[in-house]
């Protein structure tokens, strides 16, 4: 990782020569898009694309307003914020790298330890809908992140549902099951298609809908996990 793109340009930095010799010693390091002129992957700070870049992406976040620990800054993102920010960041296929900034003496202030441990346990229930995953919807068939494992479908519900949510353009008829990720309950569900494509397609695209009780509904981010038949 490298960071100063801003100050110089690459051949003032002489970005040639130190990609050459870390490609020299370990040809398979990744080295960012702040070493200017280079890099493999894309690094957006302090904030998720709204679309996904064109290339492999890592956005960085701090949990206030500073990269270092700065005692005055109290402007703390909530856990809730940050679960929605790795949600998002999941959903468009990025990375998240979180930051945490030490007091002088090496220990996390109190602050930072409380998320992290809330960041922690919404991982325990639901990691499986962020590790190793790929980004799944598009933004018209679900309002809200969402990420893919196989034939996993992973739904994530960043505001509190009415009594349901919906999702359009999936192989209605390859639904094999649809459950609450972090308890496995079942969830009642029904799907619909156009009529013409019910009568003449053999796997039509339609809506489905998803009944979500209360019960269930996660403070932080509720996951749904739909699975789907393969073809």
């Amino acid at each position: 990782m490298f960071d100063g793109g801003w100050e110089r340009s690459a051949p003032e930095w002489r970005s040639d020569e130190p990609r050459e010799l870390i490609r020299s010693i370990q040809p398979d390091t990744l080295v960012n898009d702040r070493l200017p002129g280079t890099g493999g992957f894309e690094t957006p700070e302090q904030f998720v694309p709204p679309a996904a870049p064109d290339n492999r992406w890592e956005t960085y976040m701090t949990m206030n307003r500073s990269w270092g620990w700065v005692p005055t800054d109290t402007e703390w993102k909530s856990g809730r914020e940050l679960v929605h920010t790795l949600a998002e960041t999941a959903g468009r296929g990025g990375n998240l790298l979180l930051n945490v900034s030490p007091t002088g003496d090496g220990s996390l202030p109190a602050q930072q330890v409380e998320r992290l441990e809330l960041l922690a346990g919404w991982m325990d229930r639901n990691g499986s809908a962020i590790r190793g995953t790929t980004a799944g919807l598009e933004s018209w068939q679900f309002y809200g992140p969402s990420t893919r494992d196989g034939d996993t479908l992973f739904l994530h519900l960043l505001s509190r549902p009415y009594d349901s949510v919906s999702v359009r353009g999936l192989p209605i008829r390859r639904i094999r099951s649809v459950s609450d990720l972090t308890t496995g309950t079942p969830l009642a569900h029904r799907s619909r298609a156009a009529i013409l494509d019910e009568l003449l397609l053999a796997d039509p695209p339609g809506e489905l809908t998803i009944d979500v009780p209360a019960n269930l509904v996660d403070d932080l981010a509720t996951v749904i996990a739909v699975e789907i038949e393969p073809t």
